[in-house]
């Protein structure tokens, strides 16, 4: 699909905006990514100090056991409350200052959480638990209003741009589950981990910042972005339901396609276990954050790639046709994947693909695919509308995608009870 170019339109030098806008989506991912990514220092953090730390021991603590789950509740629910609430009365502020606001306060926010990792707990952890959890309820919530504000506002750029930062998203969480392997590999001392990787995460917020504020500034983002037209009149609900009526198959395609992405990664995907019982490092520590985590990542990152470089297919109705039936078949790796090597001595059923490689590449496949299809949706929706809607539909595709992503947690669970 080749984007055409108006001959007022001014150019954006050297792709500038185009990269920024790339690590901008990058930077939307990866700070919570390295968070939860770090199970072993928050292991360390919340232990009993009474035994020497062991991050292999099966016994777990009661902060231990609950703070993967209250992570989770305390960044998806104001996630998807201020998504939508961004999403409703956002426009009456300037997209500038909701940008610059929300990433300060957001840079802010997870700085807290950066100090309170530095500090000696060992004699507060009930109170660390809190505070981490607080810290990460408002950045999860100012984070909202950034991915909003921005994934909503360049509906209104050239497919590529918002392949871009989708496209950055994707790199945003491959590169947590790379530092994770590193630090699972070479065992660095796990009191500093996490000080040093939640300190890169502040960095890439504080960089982001910068080149944001730059790019705001050129000819070529003010032309897109709309900045120059702040004070028209707010989109009222029959504008909404205009939008929603032109684009509601890349609106369903994109909630069942990142529902069907966490109704099986991580509840079922985390669940394998290589076929080979023979204990070595590949097996105990390295085949699980590799082949799941990494290999998910890297897969959804690969398909958001091919779409944006590929600009294929373009806008059509036998695009939105396609992207229906490949949505579809993408459920029917689901049932492929839960006879692999999943929860083997937890499971009624009979396990088929006793291989590692089966199970590679049905995850494997199943992320490019997913990654290509939300992509090719978050691109091509915003356009089957009129240049002053296309943020209300960026924004309407991005609420999709967060209830997607709620609606595939909440039956996650319930598939691995049908093993």
């Amino acid at each position: 699909m080749r984007e055409r170019r108006t001959l007022m339109e001014p150019r954006d030098s050297g792709r500038y905006v185009y990269l920024v806008f790339y690590f901008v989506g990058l930077t939307i991912l990866f700070p919570y990514s390295m968070v939860i990514t770090l199970t072993d220092f928050w292991y360390y953090k919340f232990r009993n100090t009474s035994i020497p730390f062991n991050s292999t021991n099966d016994e777990l603590t009661d902060l231990q056991k609950n703070f993967p789950a209250y992570l989770s509740v305390t960044g998806n629910v104001p996630l998807t409350l201020l998504v939508v609430i961004s999403a409703i009365w956002g426009h009456r502020f300037n997209i500038k200052l909701r940008l610059v606001v929300s990433g300060v306060l957001m840079t802010i926010a997870f700085a807290v959480t950066t100090l309170l990792s530095g500090l000696d707990t060992d004699s507060w952890q009930d109170e660390l638990f809190i505070a981490v959890l607080a810290a990460n309820c408002c950045y999860s919530s100012v984070n909202a209003v950034f991915q909003a504000s921005f994934l909503g506002n360049i509906g209104r750029f050239p497919p590529r741009y918002i392949g871009s930062s989708n496209d950055g998203m994707g790199l945003g969480a491959v590169l947590p589950a790379l530092v994770n392997i590193i630090i699972l590999a070479t065992g660095p001392d796990i009191k500093l981990v996490g000080v040093w990787c939640l300190s890169v995460a502040v960095l890439v917020m504080v960089v982001m910042l910068g080149l944001y504020v730059y790019a705001a500034a050129t000819p070529f983002y003010i032309h897109h972005s709309g900045m120059g037209e702040e004070h028209r009149q707010p989109p009222g609900f029959r504008d909404y339901l205009s939008v929603l009526r032109n684009t509601w198959v890349y609106v369903l395609v994109i909630f069942v396609d990142y529902t069907l992405t966490l109704i099986l990664y991580p509840a079922v995907a985390a669940l394998v276990k290589p076929v080979s019982q023979e204990s070595s490092l590949w097996n105990d520590t390295l085949f699980l954050p590799v082949c799941c985590f990494l290999l998910q990542a890297c897969g959804d990152w690969v398909g958001r790639s091919i779409a944006t470089f590929s600009q294929w297919p373009g806008p059509g109705k036998k695009t939105e046709i396609g992207m229906l039936i490949l949505v579809i078949l993408r459920a029917g790796f689901i049932p492929l994947l839960m006879r692999c090597n999943v929860a083997p001595l937890n499971r009624s059923t009979k396990i088929l693909f006793r291989s590692d490689y089966a199970y590679v590449g049905i995850l494997g496949s199943f992320s490019v695919l997913g990654g290509y299809i939300g992509n090719v949706g978050l691109m091509l929706g915003p356009k089957k509308v009129s240049l002053e809607m296309q943020e209300v539909a960026g924004t309407i595709l991005l609420a999709a995608l967060v209830f997607g992503l709620g609606v595939g947690s909440l039956l996650g669970p319930s598939l691995v009870s049908l093993l």
